[in-house]
């Protein structure tokens, strides 16, 4: 509760500050933000939404965090660096949401699709589920590797050619599947990113396929981590979560910073204004 209150606070002393920023002709907490447009090898078109650090500078290098849903995240994940570079001594960073070009249905079979490690298995899971009007199975599931080429093939080039870019600590934000293609990356692609916030990511996937302890194993032990769920949230999402942040506890070293949180009250997207907030905090707050 007493978070909720402080973030509320926060989010008023911004939106003051801004206002106050506007009238006097200062822009002293406004980034600037660039929608860059760029297509797949299999034709599909996304936007990136860059929003640079105040006072950029090309001669500086800076880190980068990657966020999916951009879509529908943007806002959030601008306004919740926004409110931590006013209250704390924050690291200057780039944020760059994953957009794809659509609408809401688009969204959804594009997330559906490339943030799924594997294709959906009906028979494993005894249900069919859909997310948001799209089903999931064979043909709208099981994107994660194609998408992890795309990253690095187009969106990485585009980024790190744009600006001065330390390759060695790029950070990905994801929620739900986009939390499970984070923790995805994390297992099978320990090169890309040092630094991760999953919010409530969808571990579960067909059974918890991949979360084994020979699986946590192959983290880079230099890695940065950051768990969140609510406790509202199902158990089918809550219970393999719980098991992740257990075996992550034993990866912890002096080269490491991992934290998880459970959230009294919080459900599946009530969860992501904190998460979101903490998640940068506790990542890129500086000391």
């Amino acid at each position: 509760m007493k978070r909720t209150i402080i973030l509320s606070i926060l989010f008023l002393i911004l939106s003051i500050k801004s206002i106050q920023g506007q009238e006097e002709g200062r822009h002293q907490i406004e980034s600037e933000t660039i929608i860059r447009e760029i297509e797949s090898e299999a034709g599909n078109k996304y936007e990136l939404i860059v929003t640079l650090p105040i006072n950029y500078n090309d001669e500086k290098t800076y880190k980068v965090l990657y966020y999916l849903d951009g879509w529908w995240l943007s806002e959030l994940v601008k306004g919740s660096y926004r409110i931590n570079f006013l209250a704390n001594e924050m690291e200057e960073v780039i944020l760059v949401g994953l957009s794809i070009k659509g609408d809401e249905e688009a969204w959804n079979k594009q997330r559906n699709k490339d943030y799924t490690p594997s294709i959906y298995d009906k028979e494993k899971m005894k249900i069919t589920m859909k997310s948001g009007t799209v089903e999931l199975k064979e043909e709208t599931t099981g994107g994660a590797e194609d998408f992890i080429r795309f990253m690095k093939r187009v969106v990485f080039d585009e980024i790190e050619s744009t600006y001065n870019i330390d390759k060695e600590t790029r950070g990905i934000l994801g929620h739900s599947f986009g939390g499970l293609f984070g923790y995805y990356c994390l297992i099978n692609h320990t090169g890309i990113f040092k630094n991760y916030i999953l919010i409530s990511p969808s571990i579960w996937w067909n059974k918890s396929e991949f979360l084994t302890t020979e699986n946590i194993k192959k983290i880079k032990r230099d890695v940065n981590i950051y768990v969140v769920v609510g406790k509202s949230e199902s158990k089918m999402l809550i219970v393999p979560i719980r098991k992740m942040t257990d075996e992550l506890e034993e990866i912890k070293n002096e080269r490491n910073r991992i934290e998880s949180k459970e959230y009294e009250g919080m459900n599946h997207h009530s969860i992501l204004p904190i998460g979101i907030y903490e998640g940068i905090e506790i990542i890129y707050k500086k000391g």
